[in-house]
């Protein structure tokens, strides 16, 4: 059976395994994580930061990805285990109830709800790490870890942009390590598909992946693949005052196109992207998979 390390709160080391089955269950139905989550949601509304943090704190979290030993910490150090599972963590989605209801329709999605503030989801998918993991005899613990880690990494980046036509969005970068927790929320719309399928990609994809990033890597001294040109740092000035304000100015399609072209120009493909759709989200046409149509088309022209 498929089972996650559960620990009671992110700053405690005791923990338990439970099967994913129960973990939809609970989500669903626990009072007291309702209570909880109603807590860190009010102090959110009211842009509490401080109290937000105090209560989000005391949220049960999970990590998916891992088993770990009895009562010990998230760290490579006492992973046991991978559990062939993801889980994309996505903030501050635009249209999330659009998202949400897009995603219960794709194959691969296992379970799904929504983060401790509302505004986020959490999208667990079965994969299969051993298929790209190269692992030896004589490799110890702590590097047959490593390697499995490499991996996760990977199929968080892959399943990230297999998902974007739907999310219009990345998940956190951040949440990709194996060892990384979730807080649990309570949800009364939370999915889960058992008989979901297994997101599998190939040794060559896997080989494509790692030898696209470290072209990336060696294009950009410090690995941000964000622009540092002036025009490009005045651009993302421009967006992030644009999504700060939930400002559109994409509503003429001239000017849409125009967008599109200068994040081409301006930026790497799949950052370009990103920016594309944080440019048109705030339109009333705003469809996501349109968007990424759009931009892949200009993609192609040369």
């Amino acid at each position: 059976m498929e089972k996650v390390t559960f620990y009671k709160d992110i700053t405690k080391d005791e923990n338990k395994y439970i099967e994913i089955t129960e973990l939809a269950k609970s989500v669903n139905n626990n009072k007291i994580l309702k209570e909880l989550t109603e807590n860190v949601r009010v102090f959110d509304k009211h842009k509490d930061k401080e109290n937000y943090r105090r209560a989000q704190a005391k949220l049960p979290v999970i990590c998916a990805s891992a088993i770990f030993q009895q009562n010990k910490t998230h760290s490579l150090d006492y992973m046991e285990s991978h559990t062939n599972l993801i889980m994309l963590d996505y903030d501050e989605l635009l249209n999330i109830e659009e998202v949400f209801n897009k995603l219960k329709e794709n194959n691969y999605i296992h379970l799904m709800f929504h983060s401790s503030s509302g505004n986020g989801l959490k999208v667990m998918v079965k994969v299969s790490l051993d298929t790209i993991t190269s692992q030896d005899a004589n490799m110890s613990q702590k590097e047959s870890n490593e390697a499995y880690n490499r991996s996760n990494k990977v199929y968080y980046e892959l399943l990230g942009k297999e998902l974007i036509n739907i999310t219009g969005q990345l998940p956190d970068d951040n949440a990709k390590d194996i060892t990384r927790c979730s807080y649990l929320a309570y949800d009364n719309e939370v999915y889960f598909n058992k008989n979901s399928l297994v997101y599998k990609i190939t040794p060559k994809e896997f080989e494509a992946h790692e030898r696209k990033k470290l072209k990336q890597v060696r294009r950009t001294e410090n690995r941000v693949l964000a622009v540092t040109s002036a025009e490009g740092i005045f651009m993302n000035e421009i967006i992030e005052y644009l999504v700060e304000n939930k400002l559109d100015i994409t509503d003429n399609y001239d000017d849409w196109l125009y967008l599109a072209f200068l994040c081409k120009k301006l930026y790497q493909p799949d950052v370009a992207l990103v920016k594309f759709h944080q440019l048109s989200q705030f339109s009333e046409k705003y469809k996501a998979e349109n968007t990424t149509k759009k931009f892949n088309d200009i993609l192609r022209l040369e």
